[in-house]
């Protein structure tokens, strides 16, 4: 587990180096073909072997992180790992950077919803913009919000398929960003985020879709956190 969790931290802070500018003017590089089939189905991508093709993440590098990312002990065991990560990337000249898992978003958007007076400032917003009965763009947002977090889809649709997420992308994006500067919580999934903040990380962007992983969209909606550290 431990050699999981190491193998996992330097893949994220190596595979994450590059210009903090370039960070936040990433595009969704995407074909539709990728995600759905002829009947509108999530397909999973496949290599030209015909094998699934996953971007690796916590779930893929590091088998720490499976039994200890649901728990509050997941940055007291790595935060030591992540240390020497980024003592190496000091000695070697780089900036640090890492890409953060937000499992559990889908849960907490629900929860959100739900619950109101948890004070979510990112869906109290989507909620008042989505009354507006000026703004039809924003009530489609919210409602395809609504769609990826409890899976079902919209009217008139007979699947939660690409175009609800692309639809959902300016409220979904700003979920996340709120998931993942939000260190404690009832819902709040303890993972990369929490971890990378206790180091000194800050948030720079949202990868929007940057997970191919079915399983992954149906958990966070395919978002993830880039973070540099300063």
């Amino acid at each position: 587990g431990v050699e999981g969790a190491e193998a996992y931290l330097k893949y994220a802070l190596k595979k994450n180096k590059g210009n903090r500018d370039e960070l936040l003017n990433d595009d969704i590089d995407n074909n539709d073909d990728d995600f759905e089939d002829d009947n509108g189905r999530m397909m999973e991508k496949e290599d030209e072997d015909g094998n699934e093709d996953h971007l690796s993440h916590g779930s893929d590098m590091c088998s720490a992180s499976k039994s200890t990312k649901n728990n509050w002990g997941f940055v007291k065991i790595c935060k030591p790992l992540l240390k020497q990560c980024l003592y190496q990337a000091g000695v070697e000249g780089d900036q640090p950077q890492g890409l953060a898992a937000l499992d559990g978003l889908s849960a907490h958007v629900r929860y959100m919803m739900d619950h109101p007076s948890q004070r979510s400032k990112a869906m109290e917003l989507l909620q008042v913009q989505a009354l507006s009965q000026n703004d039809d763009q924003k009530k489609l947002v919210y409602e395809a919000v609504q769609s990826i977090a409890t899976q079902i889809p919209r009217a008139g649709h007979d699947v939660v398929g690409l175009g609800t997420y692309l639809d959902a992308r300016a409220g979904w994006t700003q979920l996340a960003k709120e998931y993942a500067l939000t260190r404690m919580g009832p819902t709040i999934v303890q993972g990369e985020s929490q971890l990378f903040q206790s180091s000194g990380a800050v948030l720079v962007g949202i990868e929007y879709i940057g997970e191919e992983n079915p399983n992954y969209w149906i958990d966070s909606g395919g978002a993830m956190a880039r973070f540099v550290f300063v």
